[in-house]
Order: C-alpha cells, then sequence, then structure tokens
C-alpha cells in the first residue's frame, strides 16, 4: 500500500471509539471491527432528515423539539439530510458547534425552555424569522425578489411545455375520431370514394387485419390472466401485446366503416357481420391459447367449458351490440343529411 494512504480497518475504529468511547474496536481487518460493532448492545442509529424545501425544514424543526423534549435527539449518532432537510440539518449543526456540545442544546429545544435573556440570540426564533432563504431581500427594487421571480415563470413554463401538449392532444381526440368517421365522405367529396374502397386492402384487407389483432389481443389476455395462463408480464408487454392491438383493432374498425359508409346499401355490422367482427376472432385467440399454452388435457378441458369461456362470449356479444348501435343507428343519424 502507498506510503501516507490509511486502511478502512482504521477508519473505521477510530469513528466507532469517537462514538463509543471507552469501547475497544482494535482489529487487524475490517471484519474484525464490524464484528466487535455487531456485538454491542447498542446499535448505531441515524435521524434522517428528507428534502421538500422549506416545508420540510419546518416540519423537522418540529421533530427535533419533539425529540429533544422526549430526550431522545442525543441518542442517534448520525445525522443525514438532503435538500430541504439540509437546511435545518447545516443549522442544527452549527448551533451545536457555538454551543459547545448537544447537550448544551437541547434544553432550549424543549418547549420549557427558559426564555433568551434580552440581547440574546434565540436560535429557534431566528430561524423563524428569517427562513425566506430564496428571497433574503424583499422589495420591488431587489435582486432576490426579481430572481424568485423568474424562478417562478420559469418553473410554470417548464411545466406547461409537459401538460399543455398532453391536454390538447385529449381535447383534440373527438376531433380525430370524427375524422375518422367522416373519411369516406371527405374522399367521396373529393372524388376518391368509390376508387378508395374498390381494392381488395379495404375491402378484405381491413377485416382481416382488425381480425388478427383482437385475436393476438386476446390470446395474450388469456396467456396474463392470473386464472388462466398466469405468465409473469411486465407493463411494457402489456402495452405492446394487449393495448396496442386492441387500439389497432378499433382503428381498422373505424376505418373500414367509414370507406365503405354510402358506397354499400348495408351499414357495416349487420346480422352475421357482427359475429364475424368480433366474436370470431374472440374465439380463435382464445382456442390458440388453449391449444398452444395448456399442457393438460384436463385443465385445456376445464378453461373451454367454464366460466371463462362464458365471460368471452358475453364480452364479445357486448361488443358487437355495441358496434351495431354506434354504425347503424348513432353513427348514421349524424352521417345522414337532416331533412328540413
Amino acid at each position: 500500500m502507498p506510503e501516507g494512504l490509511v486502511k478502512l480497518h482504521e477508519v473505521l475504529r477510530e469513528e466507532y471509539q469517537a462514538l463509543r468511547p471507552g469501547v475497544d474496536f482494535s482489529g487487524e481487518s475490517t471484519s474484525a471491527v464490524l464484528e466487535k460493532l455487531r456485538r454491542q448492545e447498542k446499535p448505531l442509529s441515524a435521524l434522517c432528515i428528507s428534502g421538500g424545501g422549506i416545508r420540510s425544514a419546518t416540519f423537522a424543526l418540529g421533530a427535533l423539539q419533539a425529540l429533544a423534549e422526549h430526550r431522545l435527539l442525543d441518542q442517534f449518532d448520525y445525522l443525514s439530510t438532503v435538500s430541504g432537510g439540509g437546511y435545518i440539518g447545516s443549522w442544527l449543526t452549527a448551533w451545536i458547534k457555538r454551543a459547545g456540545g448537544l447537550e448544551n442544546v437541547i434544553p432550549q429545544l424543549r418547549s420549557k425552555a427558559e426564555r433568551v435573556p434580552s440581547g440574546g440570540v434565540d436560535p429557534v426564533q431566528h430561524l423563524r424569522e428569517y427562513n425566506n432563504y430564496l428571497s433574503p431581500q424583499m422589495g420591488f427594487f431587489s435582486a432576490d425578489t426579481w430572481t424568485l421571480a423568474a424562478t417562478v415563470v420559469r418553473n410554470i413554463l417548464l411545466n406547461w411545455l409537459v401538460l399543455v401538449p398532453l391536454l390538447m392532444l385529449v381535447l383534440m381526440l373527438p376531433r380525430l375520431v370524427l375524422a375518422v368517421f367522416r373519411l369516406g365522405e371527405t374522399y367521396k367529396e373529393m372524388g376518391l370514394g368509390e376508387n378508395l374502397v374498390s381494392s381488395w386492402v379495404e375491402r378484405q384487407g381491413l377485416p382481416l387485419f382488425f381480425a388478427f389483432l383482437l385475436a393476438f389481443a386476446v390470446f395474450n389476455i388469456a396467456r396474463y390472466l392470473p386464472s388462466a395462463g398466469g405468465r409473469d408480464h411486465s407493463q411494457s408487454d402489456f402495452l405492446l401485446k394487449v393495448l396496442a392491438p386492441l387500439a389497432g383493432a378499433i382503428l381498422c374498425f373505424m376505418v373500414y366503416d367509414s370507406l365503405l359508409f354510402g358506397v354499400r346499401a348495408n351499414n357495416l355490422t349487420t346480422g352475421r357481420d357482427a359475429i364475424f367482427w368480433v366474436l370470431l376472432p374472440c374465439a380463435a385467440g382464445w382456442l390458440v391459447f388453449l391449444v398452444f399454452c395448456v399442457r393438460s388435457i384436463k385443465r385445456r378441458m376445464k378453461l373451454l367449458f367454464g366460466p371463462l369461456s362464458l365471460a368471452l362470449v358475453l364480452v364479445a356479444m357486448c361488443m358487437d351490440a355495441m358496434a351495431w348501435l354506434l354504425t347503424n343507428v348513432t353513427l348514421d343519424q349524424l352521417r345522414s343529411p337532416r331533412r328540413p
């Protein structure tokens, strides 16, 4: 070891002997010193004061006074602070240094402390009177006042840069949904309606993609469901394999219905279309899960003829009913021109 460097067990020995005067912490290794520390009847303890600005400092002052009142403040070996807690921690440390020890500070922190003589300094009262450390010098022409005002405005703008775009997105969602539902009419007004829905992609591709996304989402829901697959998953797994496919399926549904509205006589979900759109993809995803993810035939049959299958059918029927109501009643009335 280079000359002049101190070994760790020597540092620990000096530290512990300062905290526990009269106790022998000598040892030739760190483990030996720590072993002697563990044998102590009274373990080392720390008073930790968290952050939170002047609010944390104010709360911590009351906590310090309560600890002093119950004769517990001198039972700690370490003081750890952060942020606003450092404000009150540095104040207490400086006071202990000036007073010559913690035993001279504790009596003045108690509720029945003697009054400070006239002309003397009461540290607690002084702290309360000068707690505006962010702007010590108030006044319209004070640099502290203008600095504090600029800091507040800056923080407000930074928060707005995060929150305002999110609020604007939420407010724009109804207009975006309406734009998608009116997509077919918009293209018809542009003279492109018949051409856009004549290809295989619009007529067969969108329904097939919708069915695939819905079945994929149901398959992963079954994998992650505790009463079915019970597979461990993270938040990203849920977002990518459940929520995103469901959102994509809904978008396909909206685009398909919008493009074909007015092009064919019937609306999107009538009769057998409802079964094709929702029930078959849900059943396909559920059956694929049972075949490939459930090994036991007994458990497979139990799930197939159990309450989860019934719940899936009920959910699909509710989705069918809502899709029919949305496309054949609600949106049909909104899209149709009003007669005088």
